[in-house]
């Protein structure tokens, strides 16, 4: 069975040879490997070149710049395989990532394969590692509440998919901001889809020194707010937002308005979400025992006061800064 890797590229040479490097190696070879190249400015061409003279499976596709979402749809379309597997250009996979996944894939013929993966920092620091389930099971009922309750991780990235289920979704390119999210909600939407998952971490996610300098302004939180609308509104269009999943989006909307807050974002910039959090979903028995206490108290501090709100996330970043040197 073929398998394409997908891997948008956009002035990543800093990180891209690992990244190439760790496809090379996997031990799995039936490969196609798909780089698309977003109109980078930097040597990332080279890195790539260099590896296409030595291994066939390698070939880049130049386009200009229109970000992740169009670079991720240009790289299915141009994908060989049935079967394609999205790889960010900074992260690595294991040896044996795509082995384990085609393995369980026929084993299940699935349309999905979901697998763990670790979160480290850029010095190989691990932070956490994901443990994924299908808690509430793996028909259309189940995987929104899965997502909503975030019983695994919600991205597109570390998943082996099936071509044709990813082409039926439509992401705007306007999403820059939980793209991943919105693309799983429209594959779950779709009701019929085959789930399976390995027990494995075959996926380093580093969280990168430069990514949490840029993800904390206005312009990322409003980002994050449209992505919250866009969900709110798919949502709602399918009932979701009501009867017994009420209490499963309260979690997942508060989970998503805390990090809008840590972002850089401030009440006043969405009053209507805003009311809804502060008159609505915060008093809900629910919020604090799923959100956990510290999340819950940010989101209530700025509902007080936004320089009070403002001071309490300037404290929180400065410790969250700290600890992560001490895990290099």
């Amino acid at each position: 069975m073929l398998v394409s890797i997908i891997i948008p590229v956009y002035n990543s040479e800093k990180y891209l040879y690992a990244c190439l490097e760790s496809c090379e190696r996997q031990s799995y070879v039936n490969l196609d490997i798909v780089i698309v190249n977003d109109g980078s400015t930097d040597s990332s061409c080279l890195i790539v070149e260099e590896f296409m003279k030595k291994d066939d499976r390698f070939r880049i596709i130049n386009k200009k710049n229109e970000g992740l979402v169009e670079a991720r749809k240009t790289g299915v379309r141009e994908a060989n395989a049935d079967f394609i597997f999205f790889l960010d250009s900074d992260d690595i996979i294991t040896n044996d990532a795509i082995l384990l996944l085609v393995n369980e894939q026929k084993k299940e013929n699935s349309d999905m394969v979901i697998a763990n993966f670790w979160i480290e920092t850029e010095r190989g620091g691990v932070i956490g590692k994901t443990h994924n389930s299908f808690k509430y099971g793996k028909n259309r009922e189940g995987m929104y509440y899965n997502l909503l309750y975030k019983t695994f991780g919600p991205t597109i990235w570390g998943k082996l998919i099936r071509k044709n289920i990813f082409e039926e979704t439509n992401t705007p390119s306007s999403i820059t901001i939980g793209e991943d999210v919105v693309t799983n909600v429209q594959i779950i939407d779709k009701g019929n889809v085959k789930y399976s998952s390995i027990d494995e971490c075959i996926y380093h996610y580093i969280q990168r020194d430069s990514s949490m300098v840029n993800a904390h302004s206005v312009k990322t939180a409003t980002a994050r707010l449209l992505y919250l609308q866009w969900i709110n509104n798919f949502l709602s269009s399918r009932q979701i937002l009501c009867g017994d999943y009420e209490k499963a989006y309260n979690c997942f909307i508060l989970g998503e308005y805390f990090s809008f807050l840590k972002d850089g974002g401030v009440p006043a910039m969405c009053a209507d979400l805003s009311n809804l959090i502060y008159n609505k979903y915060m008093k809900q028995s629910v919020s604090l025992s799923q959100l956990g206490f510290f999340r819950f108290y940010f989101i209530y501090v700025f509902g007080i006061s936004e320089n009070l709100g403002s001071l309490y996330r300037a404290i929180y970043l400065l410790s969250r800064k700290f600890y992560y040197r001490l895990l290099r």
